[in-house]
């Protein structure tokens, strides 16, 4: 893909936000995936190919969706993402999965 050997030849990290359906191809030329609400929506599980490469998926769970927070950071670990708490607003405020 075109933005990630241009981001590359810059010696720039390019990662892939949302879009679980191209996960399997970008996973292969991308550095890394952020995902939101993926836990809520229920389809964090197709992020894991970035993982299988040895390649971070970072998750933000927001505030207003009222999701259940702890079994999100219980599936995180199993799945090995980084995954936070935020507001949607995007302020200081954070909650990290212990």
């Amino acid at each position: 893909m075109w933005l990630a050997e241009e981001a590359h030849a810059r010696g720039l990290a390019i990662g892939q936000k949302n879009a679980p359906d191209q996960a399997q191809e970008l996973a292969q030329i991308f550095d890394f995936a952020i995902i939101e609400d993926a836990f809520y929506y229920e389809w964090a599980d197709a992020m894991t190919v970035y993982i299988e490469a040895g390649k971070p998926v970072f998750a933000v769970e927001y505030l207003d969706m009222r999701g259940d927070f702890v079994r999100s950071c219980q599936e995180s670990r199993e799945l090995r993402f980084s995954t936070i708490l935020k507001n949607r607003e995007l302020d200081a405020w954070l909650q990290a999965c212990r």
